[in-house]
């Protein structure tokens, strides 16, 4: 668990529900004529290294909405996808695209994929000036080249 902290308050939590988990190189399957590569249309992925994941979750205390992973045709404010232990809609999938059309209040990416998350939070006592409430935003990058999912 690792926790940022602005101004005694934890803005930002990584693995707060310890799911942090990393799927690492495989060996090939050792049936004959099996393996690791996935086709989609014409392309075929070889997959080399097999499947290879990288799961993680991050908590926004005190926020009521999150913001990011732009590029939708719907509201700034993300919408749940994962609410009381069970999903309620696909979750956001982030890869690089460009569609031509697109339909209205779609979760589907447009163009490309920002990996960025922010949440904006207000937070008593210990705030500037003199106030009893402050405001903080925060947010986190994850820089990763491929195919991601984020649930919300």
């Amino acid at each position: 668990r690792v926790a940022l902290r602005v101004r005694g308050h934890e803005t930002v939590v990584f693995n707060h529900r310890s799911l942090f988990n990393f799927e690492y190189k495989k060996d090939a399957p050792g049936t004959e004529g099996e393996s690791w590569s996935e086709s989609f249309n014409s392309h075929t992925d070889s997959r080399p290294n097999g499947p290879t994941a990288l799961a993680f979750d991050v908590t926004f205390p005190d926020a009521e909405h999150v913001y990011g992973i732009p590029e939708r045709a719907t509201s700034l404010a993300l919408k749940e996808t994962y609410a009381n232990g069970a999903a309620v809609t696909e979750p956001y999938r982030m890869y690089n695209l460009d569609v031509f059309e697109y339909t209205a209040e779609s979760p589907f990416g447009l163009y490309g994929s920002i990996p960025v998350m922010l949440a904006h939070a207000k937070v008593s006592g210990g705030g500037m000036f003199g106030k009893d409430v402050d405001t903080v935003t925060s947010g986190v990058y994850f820089h990763n080249p491929t195919e991601t999912y984020v649930d919300v």
